[in-house]
């Protein structure tokens, strides 16, 4: 399934994404990225290949996100590709094989994160994911000029696709496809997160939550193993 949390546009990041997160990871335990363009900057930062809800914590809290920056975090659910941190999202949307898979990087192209399955590019026993080929065959080539082309394919291929993209332009807002909720500060690509530990109603502050998760085994971290890769630290021309 996935999960998307995109901070909505002009809002500030809140301590509510801990829980989201917290509680997405506990079915979508492949594996965690996010992808960050700051106000005024034409380049989009990403990293993937996050293990632990702790990490993940503290490596949100050290970006010191503003109101006006855009903030996409995705959790895999892997239904294809291996567990690895070249299968976690977000892909850069690139035709080369090598630039889809930069990591830990600042980018001068498009990102994006996906929440579904693309059917048509999903190759059972293959080492990478529907959403790797997705980006590097079809929304490299046809998404960041043709949004109703991709829309439509998106409705054609599976009901329940979601995309979020952002682009490093700094006047091109974020671009978020299929069909997104909205949870206080938050576009998110499902609910799912809800079944898992968290709740509104709990009689918890977040600071409570975040002094809990940061001390407690993770989520994540005795499930599947991922296999970290030697980070790649590019900016493109």
């Amino acid at each position: 399934m996935c999960l998307i949390i995109a901070k909505i546009p002009n809002l500030p990041l809140t301590e509510q994404i801990y829980p989201m997160i917290e509680g997405g990871a506990w079915s979508n335990d492949d594996g965690m990225g996010y992808m960050l363009k700051r106000s005024g900057d034409n380049y989009i930062y990403i990293k993937k290949g996050i293990t632990k809800i702790s990490e993940a914590i503290i490596e949100i809290e050290s970006l010191d996100i503003q109101p006006c920056d855009e903030f996409v975090f995705h959790l895999r659910m892997a239904t294809s590709g291996l567990y690895d941190t070249d299968n976690c999202h977000p892909f850069v949307v690139s035709t080369k094989s090598e630039e889809v898979l930069w990591n830990n990087c600042f980018v001068r192209k498009p990102c994006l994160t996906h929440n579904g399955i693309f059917s048509e590019y999903s190759n059972y026993g293959d080492a990478y994911s529907d959403t790797y080929y997705f980006t590097k065959d079809f929304f490299a080539r046809y998404g960041a000029g043709y949004r109703e082309k991709v829309n439509n394919y998106l409705k054609r291929t599976m009901f329940g696709n979601k995309v979020a993209v952002l682009f490093p332009q700094p006047d091109k807002p974020m671009m978020l496809l299929g069909n997104f909720q909205i949870d206080e500060n938050y576009y998110v690509s499902n609910k799912g997160y809800n079944f898992y530990g968290f709740s509104k109603n709990k009689k918890e502050t977040f600071e409570e939550q975040k002094f809990r998760i940061l001390r407690r085994e993770d989520a994540t971290a005795t499930r599947k193993k991922i296999v970290i890769n030697p980070n790649r630290y590019l900016l493109t021309a």
